[in-house]
């Protein structure tokens, strides 16, 4: 296995870099990322994860570009987007946060505090990607036998996707290339995005937005906040940043029936060499299915089901950590939420779960109301041109 780059000699290193290159003229220090994304097509990620060593550089880059890098070298910086003509789109709330009512149903959630919004485990408004390390059953790959799969998480970007359909702002879109984003600029931070995702993905900061020049006290409480995919970069036809700072080749993004033949390709190779081989290769498969289709692939060297496991089990342990540490006098027994799902909720982890799709109901309920006039109307016309014949038979038969 490739030795993993620490995180300290990272940016260390990107410090250096980035003190080097302060010196150089503009024109040499320009450099044009690869334009290698056709913006156009329907973009589909496949992520080997049997590449995956966790050396979260796709974390780094992606909070870069974003605005808001992990410094851990025990100073207080800021490096700020990658790109300078690219405004920062982490949140920058403003204190102190309105007091919402009824205050037992719209909590605060302030992730800007330096100690959480340095958090990089799970999703935060200021983490849209993290790397889950995962203890599984042996399992062989190249010859190499290993007990332990890494697996980037964000958001899938549903080919159907709910936060879209069921937004009441109209804060989410989904973009012709396939990307699903939510538009910090509308949105109210109502929280319906993440409790209709089967992942619940998206993450809220109160004291941003625009609920505080509308009715800062009773509707909404902040932003929403996912992975965009980078979607600006790659309507200029540049890599996702994960994409680019990846060293293993971990992502390949591409039309996404392209990339669905290349994830089969892959998961029947692992099938084929699993311990005994498997006939069939949708358990090293997730996404592709998963609430309808995603534009997220994982192609695993090792059965879903182990995967599964490892993450409810990893998040069960977390999860009574978590509530280990609240006071006692508040919450004397606190009870393990009912689910995979809702824990992964709680953590900000989603699970790995097998997801129906989740808006095939809504969406026949929505075709229904928009073709019901259209039936009525014609059940009508038929109804009087059915009548009609019969009166034409009638008269005919009397006349007869």
């Amino acid at each position: 296995m490739p030795p993993s780059l620490s995180r300290r000699a990272f940016l260390k290193a990107g410090l250096a870099t980035a003190a080097a290159t302060t010196a150089l003229p503009a024109a040499t220090r320009a450099v044009t990322p690869p334009r290698t994304v056709d913006p156009k097509a329907e973009l589909c990620t496949v992520l080997d994860i049997s590449k995956c060593v966790a050396c979260h550089e796709c974390v780094e880059r992606c909070r870069q570009i974003n605005g808001q890098p992990i410094l851990d070298l025990g100073e207080s910086a800021l490096l700020g987007p990658q790109a300078p003509d690219r405004p920062a789109k982490f949140p920058r709330p403003k204190k102190p946060f309105p007091t919402m009512h009824p205050t037992s149903r719209v909590r605060v959630q302030d992730w800007s505090i330096r100690k959480r919004r340095a958090i990089t485990s799970r999703l935060t408004p200021y983490n849209w990607l993290y790397v889950d390390t995962l203890d599984v059953p042996a399992f062989e790959v190249d010859g190499d036998e290993r007990d332990e799969i890494n697996i980037p998480r964000r958001c899938m970007h549903c080919q159907d996707p709910p936060c879209v359909k069921m937004c009441p702002f109209g804060a989410a879109e989904q973009k012709t290339n396939g990307i699903v984003r939510i538009d910090p600029a509308v949105c109210m931070g109502g929280n319906k995005c993440k409790l209709d995702c089967p992942w619940h993905v998206p993450q809220r900061q109160t004291g941003v937005g625009l609920y505080r020049h509308l009715l800062p006290n009773f509707a909404g409480n902040g932003v929403m906040y996912k992975c965009d995919r980078c979607y600006d970069r790659v309507a200029e036809g540049i890599l996702p940043g994960c994409i680019e700072a990846c060293e293993y080749g971990v992502q390949t993004i591409g039309p996404r029936r392209e990339m669905v033949a290349l994830a089969h390709r892959l998961a029947r190779g692992f099938a084929h060499k699993s311990k005994p081989p498997h006939q069939g290769f949708r358990d090293f498969i997730y996404g592709e299915l998963e609430n309808g289709g995603t534009n997220t692939i994982y192609v695993s060297p090792a059965p879903l089901r182990h995967l599964m496991a490892a993450a409810e089990k990893q998040n069960q342990k977390r999860l009574r950590r978590l509530l280990a540490r609240l006071p006692k006098h508040k919450h004397p027994n606190p009870p393990l939420p009912d689910g995979p799902a809702k824990i992964g909720a709680i953590l900000g982890r989603p699970h790995l779960r097998r997801v129906g799709h989740k808006m095939a109901r809504a969406n026949n309920l929505t075709w229904a109301l928009l073709v019901a006039p259209l039936v009525g109307a014609a059940a009508a016309v038929f109804g009087f041109l059915a009548s009609g014949r019969k009166t034409g038979r009638d008269q005919g038969g009397r006349h007869g």
